[in-house]
């Protein structure tokens, strides 16, 4: 019996609505294979084989849990709010959006056919891939403004990203970025940013950056799901205006490590 590729033979038989959910859920670990974990999309089976799903992601990646995090913590509401999702990648904040009310989310993402296809067939949703957020305004005009921004980008700086933003914040934008100290700091240990006083240096610098830009944190907290990579991740709330929010970086980092054991 011919045999195809997991994540190809979970989409056909029709397991999951995209191959891109397929292959996050068995690289996650919950794909069985004649009752063994499979963790690779490439692994062949066949209708001979026993293929059982233990559970079913609530959103196209991770991704979506950082921001439900940010949702929640926050108080922000989605509902009916144009938004704009810098770093979409395969969609799992643009998922996280819709899925909590979002009326149409324009997501940006320097690569190319990432998006889960769930998502592009979504009315709802404007891809804009190969579009780099520094010429974000020759997709977007800079006189839009959207009711939530979120960020989540890797291999740049958030200060190589977040002045292309501004145009399109107003008062009531909310904006969600996802801080990742190996990123802001360079790569250490192949990466992975595992000192606390590093964690904590990110965090200052990228806040005070923020300020310098006119713009102000106004909550902080740390990611329930750690990087790809392993690296601890922080939520960053941003607003126009100071809300008297003071953060406490060194109980946050302290808290994020606990909370990571």
């Amino acid at each position: 019996m011919e045999k195809a590729r997991l994540d190809s033979y979970l989409f056909d038989r029709g397991f999951c609505k995209s191959r891109q959910l397929a292959k996050t859920l068995i690289s996650d670990g919950f794909v069985f294979v004649n009752s063994e974990i499979t963790r690779k999309p490439s692994f062949h089976v066949s209708d001979k084989d026993k293929i059982f799903v233990s559970e079913y992601p609530k959103y196209v990646s991770r991704g979506g849990y950082k921001l439900e995090k940010a949702f929640s913590v926050f108080k922000i509401n989605a509902e009916n709010r144009e938004c704009l999702d810098i770093g979409a990648s395969t969609g799992g904040f643009t998922d996280c959006l819709l899925q909590n009310g979002a009326a149409k989310v324009y997501a940006v993402d320097v690569g190319r056919n990432q998006l889960d296809s769930s998502l592009l067939g979504d009315e709802r949703v404007v891809s804009l891939e190969k579009t780099h957020v520094k010429d974000i305004s020759s997709k977007i005009s800079e006189t839009k403004h959207f009711g939530i921004i979120t960020i989540d980008v890797s291999f740049i700086s958030l200060e190589k990203v977040i002045p292309f933003i501004k145009s399109y914040i107003s008062s009531e934008t909310d904006v969600i970025c996802l801080v990742k100290p190996q990123f802001e700091i360079g790569k250490t240990n192949k990466g992975i940013v595992r000192d606390k006083k590093d964690h904590f240096t990110v965090l200052c610098q990228v806040a005070s950056f923020i300020e310098k830009e006119n713009l102000f944190v106004a909550g902080a907290d740390f990611s329930p799901v750690k990087g790809g990579d392993g690296n601890t991740e922080f939520l960053f709330y941003i607003k126009s205006f100071d809300t008297g929010y003071s953060p406490d970086f060194k109980s946050l980092v302290e808290k994020a490590r606990t909370a990571g054991r």
